[in-house]
């Protein structure tokens, strides 16, 4: 199972949001897209889609930004997945609407694909945003060198 890049987007939009929450401050979609290299007009319709569904609110105003909507453990990342990727379903005879298989009424392969979609979501949902955050300070530090991990402090060794 490979998720799209919207969807990954989407989340590292909202791991930047729970980051710096404790900062108080609206955080300029401009500045998560910079963090991570993503392009500012696709991260703007992915950040539409998570304000229109409760995850972020987006404050406008020359000091506006965006924040989270709830508070990380309350964001499951199953329910992330299944907002951004509508189409979630590994062969295309689970949508009945579009499906063009002539044993599909038959065959058992769609209930099994079924069954594993709703149980790679249920794991999913067994993590919130919060558990993303086990090393905040590491990601802090890394989402604000632009990607690049900070070199130690003399006389401190590197983790890896």
């Amino acid at each position: 199972m490979q998720l799209s890049l919207y969807t990954d987007y989407g989340i590292r939009a909202l791991v930047y949001l729970a980051c710096f929450e404790e900062e108080r401050r609206p955080i300029p979609a401009r500045e998560i897209a910079e963090a991570f290299g993503i392009p500012k007009n696709h991260l703007h319709k992915i950040v539409l889609k998570l304000v229109k569904h409760g995850f972020m609110i987006s404050l406008p105003g020359r000091s506006g930004g965006l924040k989270l909507a709830q508070r990380p453990h309350d964001i499951m990342i199953g329910d992330v997945v299944t907002l951004l990727e509508p189409g979630l379903s590994p062969v295309n005879c689970m949508d009945k609407a579009t499906a063009t298989c002539p044993i599909t009424p038959f065959c058992a392969l769609r209930d099994l694909m079924q069954e594993a979609m709703k149980q790679f979501v249920d794991t999913l949902n067994l993590k919130s945003l919060d558990q993303l955050l086990l090393n905040r300070s590491t990601l802090r530090a890394v989402l604000l060198q632009g990607g690049q991990l900070p070199a130690p402090r003399r006389g401190q060794r590197g983790h890896h």
